[in-house]
């Protein structure tokens, strides 16, 4: 028995397709080299946030990333490398190596 499948509640009418899959790595460098030149994703952006909505987003006090939204077609990879900061032992650091989150683009 499912506890999303018994819901009353179903989103799965808002989904309307998988956006990104997000990545946080220890060398951007060579990360977004192998999707860019190896894989020939599109650079949609780059570059670097650390308002303080990102840390709230990412429960990571004080969060300062460098990311990226790579294309390849109508998806996309996203890359993150977290710099300097400190994150709650209590819950799953965001800031640790490997799959973050996916996202799915949906209806508005």
């Amino acid at each position: 028995m499912s506890v999303w499948r018994d819901s009353a509640v179903s989103l799965a009418h808002l989904v309307k397709k998988p956006h990104h899959t997000a990545f946080c790595v220890t060398d951007f460098e060579t990360a977004r080299s192998f999707f860019v030149d190896l894989l020939g994703f599109v650079i949609e952006m780059d570059g670097e946030r650390s308002e303080p909505a990102l840390a709230t987003v990412t429960a990571v006090p004080g969060a300062r990333v460098r990311l990226a939204m790579l294309r390849l077609g109508d998806y996309r990879i996203e890359l993150f490398k977290y710099h300097g900061s400190k994150y709650l032992p209590s819950i799953h650091p965001q800031d640790k190596n490997g799959l973050t989150h996916i996202g799915f683009e949906v209806l508005t």
